[in-house]
């Protein structure tokens, strides 16, 4: 067993405006087993991916957090809807749709891996870090639209796998920042947030195991370096054989581990995703081999898995060559956007010509986030002013909340909550829209307040819901959550 066999298990971080190509190189020869792209545009990205692979000469597998489409993190590509505006549209055609798209625009920038879909159910309204990322509370619509997902990213020629297992959804802890619990039973889990994983585990190449402390299975290891829970429940139970991956081995939730990396290994886990120090990694593995705390049998297993990965990499891009072009993600989101777009309660239309109030909690007129849906009320006929206190015009307000690691926060601020439900109070009737998560209207939108949900800020949905305020569009969502 050399040292290229261990770093082969160990995916760093590619960093763009961080790493240099120089790094990734020596990564490269180090043995890696494959990188993780976090940004750049699709230049650059193209580049890196075929630099770093001609390097290799071997099987090196490009993976990415393309959960939204690659444009949500690459330059010049293409954004695609969050998996919540796909639970509100409640359409296996429009999941299936985005998953081919993602593939195939992944693919073409060198990427052969999307660590998505997001099997997590968004069951807490208070959890800083699923929300959007989740199809909605459900089992069942989550099953049927990511297995949709996954077959539509890998007829676009891409690997995908799902995450967060045995499920994220119950947190109110960002994994980011410290170790979520879960204190459910293990009935309550299996029955319902383990269901899609159970359903899905046939149609994906990969499980990405989270860094949570699901006490039901295990009170001492979190999942992500659980023997019980990756190797006993995942592997033996459910009979999952594909490659896991742990989520990444840098996260704040782990820092009371050491060096995570070799307990995964040990726990059954065979890619090690973006360490903290990837040489300490591999060095540390080197030495758990030589003293008999993993077996070469352990690492053979993960080879073998990543072996098979890389080789079904191959086969699906090669498949992919012949599928049909897609009509591009623009038109998606257009013809999505009326689908999905949600009229949470009230049913009033703003009259046209008469001018309205804008405002958005504790932001200015001029440093407001929702200038392109301000524009879009002016399209559609109805005059925005900045909002100022007994103001006497209809008000309209904008809420532009969502997950985002390492913030431990995805709803109003108190402080934002305080000033939107005392502007309410001047307007009973008012319009207010959450360009994000719905769980940001939980609590603070009775009717005869008019609450809109867009599931997130693309230009076409908050066109759509412009237009839907005006009389102009459709609104043909329905909330895809419970705790609501």
């Amino acid at each position: 067993m050399n040292r290229k066999d261990l770093a082969g298990l160990v995916y760093p971080e590619f960093r763009f405006g961080k790493t240099e190509i120089e790094e990734g190189l020596a990564l490269v020869e180090a043995g890696a087993g494959g990188f993780c792209f976090y940004g750049g545009t699709a230049e650059e990205v193209q580049s890196t991916a075929h630099t770093l692979k001609k390097a290799a000469g071997r099987p090196l597998l490009i993976a990415a957090d393309y959960e939204e489409g690659a444009g949500r993190r690459v330059r010049g590509m293409t954004e695609l809807p969050s998996n919540m505006a796909l639970g509100a549209a409640d359409s296996e055609e429009a999941a299936f749709e985005k998953g081919f798209i993602t593939g195939r625009e992944a693919v073409s920038i060198g990427v052969d891996w999307v660590f998505a879909p997001v099997l997590d159910l968004a069951v807490n309204a208070d959890n800083p870090i699923v929300s959007l990322r989740s199809f909605g509370s459900d089992a069942d619509k989550v099953s049927a639209l990511a297995g949709a997902f996954c077959d539509g990213l890998m007829a676009g020629g891409a690997l995908s796998s799902v995450k967060h297992f045995p499920g994220h959804g119950r947190t109110v802890t960002d994994s980011h920042l410290a170790m979520p619990e879960i204190n459910e039973s293990s009935e309550i889990i299996r029955g319902t947030d383990m269901l899609p994983f159970h359903r899905l585990l046939k149609r994906t190449d990969a499980v990405m195991v989270g860094h949570l402390l699901v006490k039901a299975f295990d009170d001492e290891f979190p999942a992500s370096l659980s023997r019980k829970i990756i190797t006993d429940l995942l592997r033996g139970e459910m009979k999952f054989d594909e490659a896991v991956i742990t989520d990444a081995l840098n996260m704040k939730a782990l820092s009371a581990w050491g060096e995570p990396g070799v307990l995964a290994l040990k726990a059954g886990a065979d890619i090690l995703l973006y360490p903290e120090n990837p040489y300490s990694l591999i060095q540390a593995l080197e030495k758990a081999v030589e003293n008999g705390e993993i077996s070469k049998n352990r690492i053979k297993e993960a080879i073998e898995r990543q072996k098979k990965l890389a080789y079904r990499a191959t086969v699906l891009q090669r498949a992919a060559a012949g599928e049909k072009e897609y009509e591009g993600a623009v038109t998606y989101n257009l013809r999505l956007a009326e689908k999905s777009v949600t009229v949470i309660c009230g049913r009033d239309i703003l009259p046209q010509g008469v001018p309205v109030a804008y405002f958005e909690p504790c932001r200015s007129w001029e440093e407001r986030e929702g200038k392109l849906f301000t524009d879009a009320l002016e399209a559609n006929g109805i005059p925005v002013r900045p909002y100022h206190q007994g103001c006497g015009l209809r008000i309209v307000a904008g809420i532009f909340s969502g997950p985002q690691a390492y913030s431990g926060r995805i709803n109003l601020s108190p402080e934002q909550k305080s000033v939107l439900e005392k502007v309410i109070l001047e307007d009973r009737k008012a319009f207010v829209f959450s360009f994000g998560s719905p769980f940001a209207l939980k609590g603070i939108v009775p009717e005869p307040v008019n609450a809109f949900c867009t599931y997130g800020r693309l230009p076409e949905f908050l066109h759509a819901a412009a237009a839907a305020a005006a009389g102009r569009g459709k609104a043909e969502g329905v909330l895809p959550v419970d705790d609501f």
